[in-house]
């Protein structure tokens, strides 16, 4: 009696997975979608995920009421890239031989180390080609961690931008999420990209489009949040250069402030007012008048009522001082403006007007000045017998 082997090769064709993503859940939750395709890992220390594939019935890898399907192994593709990422692939109904059938799931378990792509390779016990499947390690479940909007107002002229930013956190680690895309939708609907930073803030150096009230939108999203999260910031600019917000008189007269400095005559009483100009987009702001100079908080120089160094809320009505100038002046001496729109103060040096702007009073002048010796005529010399 003579007996043969036969040897029976089982050749399968190669994996095919049902339309439908891959299910992947963290704790849980499942993601609400890959990541250009790729199966979200969420970094987390100890973090577990469970990877159930959809099998293609018709590939012969699922099996059937008879067939149970294929055992596979299940391991990374680039070890050492797992190792530097501490992420573990396991199976969680496994054979003594380390392998499992494919029907079952698949437990991912997350360490906190870096971002980075790997790939889960699928290998039959029988003969068919490996399965890859694309996987990327990332912050993917996020936290809102809060927003920092500057006060002052963007000066559209002088291309004046302001600096917004949101801070993402990982919710699983607690930590700075860095790498995260957030996109900025501006009021006329264009996007912007910026990626977070080693310390989870995303800023974004935006470039007023207009001057009004308007919206810049900051949005994210990760695959284990429920839905997509979203900061608003209002945002207000300035039409025009910070001085054209302001009219400033003096002694009833209109003054060029963009000139840079006060003039005042020795000994007179002025009148400064400071008023709102058509354009002002700061009524209702709170503005300050300060003095500037060294060696004292206010001159000794100079008398004005009311005292610098009160703020108040600007009105159409604005501002209005008595200044009188006591003596000459020993130091440089400005006045600078302050509001928290403007992105830094506004000064104006203060200037007494001196000899050199007088003229020689005129006989009759001098006939005046003798009549009524208290009389004060301004800018003018007389001679003294």
């Amino acid at each position: 009696m003579h007996f043969t082997s036969v040897e029976v090769q089982l050749i399968l064709q190669p994996l095919l997975l049902e339309e439908r993503a891959p299910e992947i859940t963290m704790e849980g939750r499942q993601a609400r979608f890959l990541v250009h395709g790729k199966v979200p890992i969420c970094r987390g220390k100890g973090t577990k995920h469970r990877l159930q594939l959809a099998v293609d019935p018709a590939c012969g890898w699922g099996g059937d009421d008879v067939y149970p399907g294929s055992r596979v192994y299940a391991y990374w593709q680039d070890a050492e890239e797992a190792s530097r990422l501490k992420v573990e692939l396991l199976p969680t109904e496994p054979e003594q031989d380390g392998t499992q059938l494919i029907s079952k799931a698949f437990e991912v378990v997350s360490g906190n180390a870096e971002n980075g792509d790997l790939q889960i390779v699928l290998q039959s016990i029988y003969d068919a080609d490996p399965y890859i499947l694309p996987c990327v390690v990332g912050h993917f479940k996020l936290d809102d961690a809060g927003a920092e909007q500057p006060e002052h107002w963007p000066v559209i002229p002088q291309g004046e931008t302001i600096e917004l930013a949101v801070r993402l956190l990982n919710a699983q680690t607690k930590g700075p999420a860095d790498g995260v895309a957030v996109t900025w939708q501006k009021a006329d609907a264009s996007i912007e990209t910026v990626l977070t930073d080693q310390e989870g803030w995303a800023r974004y150096k935006y470039s007023p489009i207009k001057a009004e009230n308007h919206p810049v939108t900051a949005k994210f999203d990760a695959p284990y949040n429920l839905a997509e999260g979203q900061r608003v910031f209002n945002v207000r600019a300035i039409p025009t250069v910070p001085w054209q917000q302001f009219d400033f008189f003096l002694d009833g007269q209109p003054m060029d402030m963009t000139t840079g400095f006060l003039l005042l005559r020795l000994g007179r009483v002025h009148q400064l007012q400071l008023k709102p100009s058509e354009k002002c987009v700061l009524i209702g702001e709170e503005i300050e008048l300060n003095w500037e100079m060294e060696g004292a908080e206010a001159p000794e120089e100079l008398e004005v009522t009311p005292a610098l160094g009160e703020s108040e809320d600007l009105t159409k009505e604005g501002f209005s001082w008595e200044i009188k100038c006591l003596s000459h002046f020993k130091r440089r001496i400005a006045i600078n403006l302050k509001c928290k729109r403007l992105s830094r103060p506004l000064d104006f040096a203060v200037m007494l007007q001196g000899i050199g702007s007088m003229f020689i009073a005129s006989p009759e002048e001098q006939q005046e000045a003798l009549k009524d010796p208290t009389k004060i005529i301004e800018n003018k010399l007389f001679y003294v017998a």
